[in-house]
Order: C-alpha cells, then sequence, then structure tokens
C-alpha cells in the first residue's frame, strides 16, 4: 500500500512540473521545489513556552508562490523564520497562530496547568543548511525567539516515506499550477467508507458554498481544491460532554478549550499525514455532524459541520479565521480566552482596532468619505434586542453599506471597533464580508498566486 501511494504522489507531482513555470533564481538558488515538514512538540501553560523537535519530514512539491517567500502581513503569535546559516540572510517566513497559544490565555493555563500539543509548519526544502527559527510575540505583539536549531540537508535524517493507510484525493477543482495559485485542502472527517456518495455531495457543495461569495467567487480561477478522505471508523466525532468519542480520521472534537460549540481538530500528526498527499497553502476540516460547531486557526485549518443548517456560516466565517487571520468581530458570545489584546496596545488582525490614533486607522484608505471615526450606532439598543430582531436592526441603520469604525469586536464591547455595522466575522445575519475583510482575504490570495500587492 505504501508503494501504491508513493506511486500515485509521483504521478500527481509529475503532473505538476509538466506544466510548471521556471522557479525565479532566488527560489532556485536557496531552496529544491519540495516541501520540508518540521514536527514539534509545544508545551507550556501562561508563563511557560517549551518546543522540542519531533521529527523532520521531506514531502512533494512546494505549494507556495516561489515570488512571495517573505510574510509581510504582520499577523499570527508566532511567526517561523528561515536564516541562511552560513550568512544569516533572512530566506522565508509565515506568521501563524496555534492550538497551544489559545490553551495559553485559559483559565487553566494562567493558574499553571501545562499541557503539550503537537504543531507542525512546513518550509520550502533548503539546499543547505539552514537556521529554523520560531518567534513568539510577548504581551506588547513584540517577536522574540523561542526555539532555534540548525538544519542541514547533508546531515539530518528525513521521513521520506508515505503515511500508512488509505488516503484518496479528488480533484474538485484544478486551475493551474500550485506555485500560482492557491491551493486548498477540503479533507473529510467523520466520513466511513460506506459514506462516500454523501461525502462527495457534502464537497460540492462546500466547494459550491465557497466560491458564491466574494472575494473567492471572483477569484475562482486561481484556486486549486483538493478533497482528502481518509475512511473513518466511525461517522461525525467526539462530544466529551455526551461522554460520545468516535474512531475518525483526524479525531475532530467539540468542547475544545470546554467551550460547547468549539470544534477543533485533536490529533495534528493524523491531520498532517493526510494533508501530505497533496501540496496545499490552506486547509479546512470538513466533520460529518449536524451539531452546530466549528473553529479556526490562522494559517492552520478551519473546521466546520457539514450538515449543520448553519454550515454555509460556519465554513466561510471560519475559513475567514484561518486564512486570512480575521478577527471575530462580535464582542457578547461566550468564549474560553482572556485577554487577547492588553490595553494600549493595537491587535495584529487587519479587521479590528484599538483606535489608538483615529486619524491613522488601519483601513483608512477604505472609510466611506464623510464617515465619522469612530462610526455611531446604537450599540445599547442593539445590545438590549431578542436576538430574532437584531437582523432586521442592523438592516435600518443609518451607516449600514459603510467603512467606519464600529465599536464592539473581538470579545470586547468597548475600546474595540469594526469595519462595518455587519460582516460574517460579526454576526450570522449575513453570509457576506465585509470591504475590509473582502480585502484582507484578497491580499491573501495574491500572496499565494504571486501577485503583486
Amino acid at each position: 500500500m505504501k508503494r501504491m501511494a508513493a506511486v500515485a504522489l509521483a504521478i500527481l507531482i509529475a503532473g505538476f512540473r509538466l506544466c510548471a513555470q521556471t522557479a525565479p533564481e532566488e527560489f532556485s538558488r536557496h531552496f529544491m521545489d519540495r516541501t520540508l515538514r518540521v514536527d514539534y512538540y509545544h508545551t507550556g501553560d501562561r508563563r511557560t513556552d517549551t518546543i522540542t523537535l519531533d521529527r523532520l519530514y521531506k514531502e512533494g512539491i512546494w505549494a507556495g508562490s516561489p515570488l512571495h517567500l517573505h510574510d509581510e502581513f504582520n499577523n499570527g503569535q508566532y511567526y517561523v523564520k528561515i536564516y541562511d546559516a552560513a550568512s544569516g540572510e533572512l530566506l522565508f517566513s509565515r506568521g501563524f497562530n496555534s492550538y497551544f497559544y489559545e490553551y495559553s490565555t485559559t483559565d487553566p493555563a494562567i493558574q499553571g496547568r501545562q499541557r503539550t500539543f503537537h504543531e507542525s509548519v512546513r518550509i520550502p526544502f533548503p539546499r543547505r543548511a539552514i537556521r529554523f527559527v520560531l518567534e513568539s510575540r510577548d504581551r506588547t505583539l513584540n517577536l522574540r525567539p523561542v526555539f532555534s536549531r540548525e538544519i542541514d540537508p547533508q546531515k539530518d535524517y528525513f521521513d521520506t516515506t508515505p503515511p500508512a493507510g488509505i488516503v484518496h484525493v479528488t480533484r474538485l477543482m484544478q486551475s493551474g499550477h500550485p506555485h500560482d495559485c492557491v491551493d486548498l485542502a477540503l479533507v473529510a472527517e467523520g466520513y466511513r467508507r460506506e459514506d462516500r456518495e454523501k461525502l462527495d455531495r457534502d464537497f460540492a457543495r462546500a466547494r459550491d458554498v465557497l466560491f458564491s461569495r466574494e472575494p473567492y467567487r471572483s477569484n475562482r480561477g486561481r484556486f486549486n481544491l483538493y478533497g482528502v478522505f481518509a475512511p473513518s471508523r466511525e461517522a461525525g466525532c467526539d462530544e466529551p460532554r455526551s461522554g460520545k468519542y468516535r474512531d475518525t480520521a483526524v479525531e475532530s472534537s467539540f468542547n475544545a478549550l470546554n467551550l460547547d460549540r468549539y470544534l477543533l481538530v485533536e490529533s495534528n500528526p493524523r491531520l498532517q499525514n493526510n494533508l501530505s498527499r497533496v501540496p496545499f497553502d490552506a486547509a479546512i476540516v470538513m466533520v460529518n455532524h449536524d451539531r452546530y460547531g466549528g473553529g479556526g486557526i490562522y494559517n492552520q485549518f478551519a473546521v466546520f459541520t457539514a450538515d449543520s443548517p448553519a454550515s454555509a456560516y460556519l465554513m466561510l466565517h471560519e475559513f475567514g479565521h484561518s486564512f486570512a487571520g480575521l478577527a471575530d468581530e462580535y464582542y457578547s458570545s461566550q468564549v474560553s480566552y482572556n485577554e487577547f489584546v492588553p490595553p494600549g496596545v493595537e491587535p495584529m488582525e487587519p479587521n479590528v482596532t484599538a483606535l489608538l490614533d483615529a486619524g491613522k486607522l488601519k483601513w483608512q484608505e477604505m472609510v466611506t468619505p464623510g464617515t465619522p471615526i469612530p462610526t455611531p450606532w446604537e450599540k445599547d439598543h442593539f445590545d438590549r434586542l431578542p436576538a430574532a430582531q437584531r437582523a432586521a436592526h442592523l438592516q435600518k441603520d443609518a451607516y449600514r453599506g459603510v467603512v467606519g469604525a464600529f465599536e464592539g469586536a473581538m470579545y470586547a464591547s468597548s475600546g474595540m471597533y469594526r469595519p462595518a455595522i455587519d460582516c460574517i466575522m460579526f454576526s450570522r445575519h449575513t453570509l457576506d464580508y465585509c470591504p475590509v475583510c473582502r480585502n484582507a482575504v484578497e491580499r491573501v490570495i495574491r500572496h499565494y498566486c504571486g501577485i503583486d500587492q
């Protein structure tokens, strides 16, 4: 079975290479057109942060753009940075968040209860020795190194054996070479072999929902979409509060961080091994369940339940988190996190602001002319309304449809501001991103496609 999987992967890579453009000289000088996956363990609590290396993998073709090797979004609690070991030149960088970071903001972590999480990052495979560095942000959001190690392709060992197990890959959309497109993996979770017909329908529905909304719709021709299916022994996912546990492909579970609706992947090795079958820039895990639930971790993965009545909202909202690093704009729902951004610090996320300087709003160029900053809205009245009446109230607001700075965002009723009165990152009343969120998503699409910003 491993030999068959290796042959299939070789055929897939060969197909890509037939239509590949010549990689830019700078990329070719430093990297092979392959992927280095670094697995590590992340242990700690609110005050401690320990990283230990697990294993190095040499995987298939590099999915990212060889033109954009440096991440300039300044988003994510962590950054992976790759330096040439001899010269110290920065060769590659990427920001991301992690399950560990979210845990570190919860009450158990603040009380000193340590946990260990398995994590992975992928980088282009180096030709020469590199310095692999992980950085984390301090309380003022400045980056500081927390782990560093030299990796030498001539001396270190790299696992090249395809992971065991059957994984079916379906090309749901093919627009071009991975270097020139956003490569998106749609991972099936909690689908058994006998659920294959349902899975195919769910794959198609998820694809159609995603590309029915902007800016994905107008950029459809810039995406490759893969369906990744490792059959689960049981359907669904874990529900710990109900005492229900299922043997599934990537061990997804409700009650993540002890929040009832929060649904995340609990087995990073299983997820990464399944993802290794395709080139990918981003991943969405589609769970075969009808409960409302989902989650999204920036530059890691999004998760949503396929059969929830709100499945379209869940997928688009959570993908906004994982793909573009968008913040939640709501302020009244229950969350497990404690204060993410200290007072007086501007958040990193592109769609929220502490409005420390109203004259230098981070989305200033998109503000509707004549709109006051901050932008008034009937927030107190909105908060008192029954949930069923809130959508109609937002529709009637005088500033609906404009870009400004509306107070109430990022789990804070005051002191944090969002760009629009309503957005899929704010409420379930719409499936559309506001102009600022659309712009943020568009920038990420261009980054992966090698298009200048």
